[in-house]
Parts: structure tokens; sequence; C-alpha cells
């Protein structure tokens, strides 16, 4: 997992990510990646 404070793209998805509300870079078994708040990844 990587944590994004910058705005950034993953394949044709942009996200927007700041220091105060940073976007978390999940990658799957798959490798697919994708970039999650800090809320959809809670359990």
């Amino acid at each position: 997992m990587r944590i994004a404070t910058e705005d950034g793209s993953i394949g044709d998805f942009d996200y927007r990510a700041l220091e105060e509300d940073p976007k978390y870079i999940v990658e799957n078994d798959e490798g697919t990646r994708a970039a999650h708040t800090a809320h959809a990844l809670e359990t």
C-alpha cells in the first residue's frame, strides 16, 4: 500500500489527494491497483 498526498492517476482513473485528505493506493493479488479513502478501507 502506498499513501498519495498529491493528485495522480491509475490507468484511466484520475484521483485527487491532499496532505489533509490522502488516498491509499492498494493492489490486489492480480496486480490491479485502486485509490481509496481511509474511510473506504475501514472494516
